[in-house]
Formats: structure tokens, C-alpha cells, sequence
């Protein structure tokens, strides 16, 4: 980003109705930051292809999910619009399985979960950002008394699959970009 007139490159991406992205993608830098403790951390940037595409199976989305989540420190679950209960169970299968596969006991097999939730259409309920998007997820993820037993342990599930839950809103970035 030295030149504001050079476009950026990275990974491939288009708008459009098909996907762009096939597989598990990482960029071939690896960067170095210091973390909020002064320390200093490797960053890795890994694209995914999207799940539940015309072209993917249930087994390609879960591998995809479960290895991009066991290698991440930080996995991001893109969503459009809303966080939807379909969303949540999909994520409960994804992380069970990547338990399976690392067979690992431990009480957060997994680090730091984000939903990023793009084009978010109620910005008179949840501002744009971070504080309410944490607000939204505490929400969704609350276990309330009466709440149906499969809808409570979905609900436990996820939040003991990760050691860190957190939520992003994010409008719509316009016509141009999308």
C-alpha cells in the first residue's frame, strides 16, 4: 500500500453469482505484527472457498472449515446479512468435526472465532462495528431458561469449541466494490 494509485494485488476475487476461490489458499509473506502484549507474531493469510455452493459437497465444506479452523489463531466465519441459526449449526458440525480429527481433549480445541457479518441491514438495532457486533453474539449465543434442550447445547457446543468469541458488523461497501 506505498502508492494509493497502484492497484493492490492479492488474492483473486470477483463479483458474481459463481465462486472464484477453489480450496484453501495462503499468501506467500508471511507478516510480522506486534500483538496488543507487545510480542511479536507471524501473520498468515489464508482464503477459503465459500461453503454450500452449487459445487460443493457437504464433505468438501466441512474439510475446508475443520483444517482452515485447526491451523488459524483466528478463524473469521463470513456471513452475509445476519447471523442465522442455520449458520450456528453448521459451525457446531464444522468445529466437531475438526475436534475429531485433532482428537484433542483440551477445553477450547480452537482459538479466536469472529463472525464477520457483511451487509448488515439493521444498523438501527446493532451499529456498524465491533461493540455491537459483540453485543449481537452475546445474544445469539445466549442460553435462556425454557430455550429447547437441542438449541441450549448447540449454543454450549460452540462456546466450548473456542476460547475466544467475538462479532464484527459491517455495511454494505456500495456498488462499486461488490
Amino acid at each position: 500500500m506505498k502508492d494509493a494509485d497502484v492497484p493492490l494485488r492479492g488474492f483473486h476475487w470477483r463479483p458474481g453469482s459463481t465462486r472464484e476461490t477453489t480450496g484453501i489458499l495462503l499468501w506467500n509473506e508471511v507478516f510480522l505484527m506486534t500483538n496488543s502484549n507487545g510480542e511479536e507474531v507471524a501473520v498468515l493469510l489464508m482464503d477459503t472457498q465459500g461453503t454450500f455452493d452449487c459445487e460443493s459437497t457437504m464433505k468438501e465444506s466441512t474439510i475446508i472449515f475443520s483444517l482452515s479452523t485447526m491451523t488459524s489463531s483466528v478463524q473469521i466465519y463470513n456471513l452475509m446479512g445476519n447471523i442465522k441459526e442455520d449458520d450456528l449449526q453448521h459451525l457446531q458440525f464444522f468445529a466437531e468435526y475438526g475436534m475429531l480429527a485433532q482428537k484433542e481433549s483440551e477445553r477450547h480445541p480452537f482459538q479466536k472465532l469472529l463472525f464477520l457479518v457483511r451487509d448488515w441491514n439493521w444498523p438501527y438495532e446493532r451499529e456498524f462495528g465491533s461493540c455491537d457486533g459483540r453485543a449481537l453474539i452475546a445474544s445469539r449465543l445466549q442460553i435462556k431458561d425454557g430455550q429447547d434442550t437441542e438449541l441450549k447445547t448447540l449454543r454450549q457446543s460452540i462456546k466450548s469449541s473456542f476460547s475466544d468469541i467475538d462479532c464484527f458488523l459491517m455495511p454494505h461497501p456500495g456498488e462499486k466494490v461488490a
